[in-house]
């Protein structure tokens, strides 16, 4: 008997009180800065958009399972954390279950996308092989087709079909046998319709998402190997169908306008926002680049981060904002915050 088979139960942590609101808006993909710092607190980050269709009652209630089945405690109303039976549910279901290894890969690319484009180009190819030209086309959203119709005319010549099966095997080769066959029989080609996830003889114990992490992971290690590899088909494919930013543009301008120096006041005229949604942006920043990436140096000045190392002490997530407060200068909160997520970085706890 399974104590649960609810991939949520994974989420939450049996040292670390988590707020229930945090984890559902990293899975949905929305972005609030205040709620970025708390999934950078709880290392969920990389969960950032992997459930997009996810609506917050069912979230709600899979949550009240856990509570009433004894694996989480609610500590304060929102915040939840793991019970001892809680931790074993999550040891158990981990055993059980296939978790995702390639969620910053899916940050970063957009792997999606990159598998429905690839399906369709696969069928496209495999169609022009035979030479034929009336068939259903694997269905996809209108943009993704558009742009595969176009890679066709780019790359279609008598060479194509050979080095698109070179390519394809070269891959397969790096995978197990049984897995690669798993992978490939669920593409379409010619008279070749491609099986369901759930068709697949793969572990009994795995549900639907399961399945879905599992094909996800494949195709997020493929389009990791391709961002090395020199042009080719699939290259130019992969290029017009994995773009994404972390950054949203209008964030991307304002971390851009603090590499050149800008100001707060500047920015804020330049791109027409608050000063405080700047100050934001910045925020978000320090938040998803690298540590070496973002220049702390500009704030975190040696005196003040002297000041603020004999002021906040004990666990990261105890340091309160008033402790350090000391003027009405709201760039006090963005120091303050940085200096979080600056010790967040070097792994302090």
């Amino acid at each position: 008997m399974h104590m649960t088979d609810d991939f949520l139960i994974t989420l939450f942590s049996k040292q670390q009180p988590r707020r229930n609101r945090v984890i559902f808006s990293l899975l949905k993909n929305q972005k609030s800065v205040s709620h970025l710092y708390l999934g950078l607190r709880y290392e969920l980050l990389s969960i950032t958009g992997i459930m997009p269709e996810l609506q917050l009652p069912d979230y709600e209630a899979r949550l009240q399972k856990f509570v009433k089945a004894g694996l989480l405690v609610a500590t304060e109303p929102g915040i939840y954390q793991l019970t001892e039976l809680g931790a074993k549910a999550q040891q158990t279901y981990a055993e059980q279950h296939y978790l995702p290894q390639q969620l910053n890969t899916m940050l970063n690319f957009d792997i999606v996308n990159f598998r429905q484009g690839f399906l369709l180009a696969n069928q496209v190819v495999s169609e022009l092989a035979y030479q034929n030209k009336r068939y259903y086309p694997f269905q996809t959203d209108l943009k993704t087709m558009l742009l595969v119709k176009q890679w066709v005319k780019q790359v279609n010549n008598p060479n194509l079909v050979g080095a698109w099966y070179s390519i394809i095997k070269n891959w397969l080769e790096t995978l197990s046998a049984q897995e690669a066959d798993f992978f490939v029989s669920t593409w379409l080609g010619h008279q070749t319709p491609g099986l369901a996830l759930a068709q697949l003889d793969l572990p009994a114990t795995w549900n639907q998402l399961d399945r879905r992490f599992w094909e996800l992971d494949l195709y997020a290690k493929w389009v990791a190997t391709l961002n090395t590899t020199s042009n080719s088909p699939l290259k130019l494919l992969w290029q017009v169908l994995v773009p994404k930013s972390i950054l949203p543009v209008s964030a991307k301008k304002s971390f851009d306008g603090l590499l050149h120096d800008q100001s707060v006041a500047q920015l804020s005229q330049a791109l027409r926002v608050k000063e405080s949604t700047i100050r934001e942006h910045w925020l978000a920043a320090a938040i998803w680049l690298p540590v070496e990436v973002f220049p702390y140096a500009k704030f975190l000045t040696p005196s003040l981060t002297a000041e603020f190392a004999e002021q906040l002490t004990g666990p990261i997530d105890t340091w309160e904002f008033a402790t350090v407060h000391k003027t009405d200068d709201p760039s006090e909160f963005m120091y303050f915050r940085l200096y979080q997520i600056y010790q967040s970085k070097l792994g302090a706890k």
